[in-house]
């Protein structure tokens, strides 16, 4: 049986201790009810160690799995900003009405897109469609009407005075 590996054993401690830490600091700032006075300092804090979470995790990815990695982290955090700001409007730290939940934001814009307004005679969703289709039309109409252009950015004329 393989003997384990100090360096690998110190890393993992590591992870652990930090997570650890962001578990206690939070509970720490719930027990003495600190969110609502402190709250920027805390959520500066829970940013600082979930960024050092994430770098100590990055390092002990294998390259195989460092993309995955890195994808899970680009939707991750702004899926935890998301949630962060969910809960401190939730907390009544931030007022709801300069600062609406994120979950209240999709919803109206659910709402707008699918529901038929009377005042424009349309809705969000027919648009965005309008506008998709009028993209692909001009894209096409570039492509197929006005091929010069084209060769015109491939080969641009040179000035023959100079």
């Amino acid at each position: 049986m393989k003997a384990p590996d100090l360096k690998q054993l110190s890393e993992n401690r590591k992870l652990a201790l930090a997570a650890l830490a962001l578990i206690l600091w939070n509970l720490g700032m719930f027990g003495f009810s600190l969110w609502k006075p402190l709250w920027h300092l805390g959520l500066l804090v829970n940013f600082l160690f979930i960024v050092a979470l994430a770098e100590a995790l990055g390092r002990r990815v294998s390259t195989r799995y460092k993309r995955i990695y890195e994808r899970a982290l680009a939707v991750g955090f702004p899926i935890l900003l998301l949630l962060a700001w969910e809960l401190i409007v939730g907390a009544r730290i931030l007022n709801p009405r300069w600062f609406p939940p994120p979950s209240k934001i999709a919803v109206a814009l659910w709402q707008l897109a699918v529901n038929y307004d009377p005042f424009t005679k349309t809705s969000l969703l027919v648009v965005m469609m309008l506008g998709v289709f009028l993209t692909i039309g001009l894209k096409w109409l570039e492509r197929k009407v006005m091929p010069w252009q084209r060769e015109e950015q491939k080969h641009p004329r040179t000035n023959k005075n100079t």
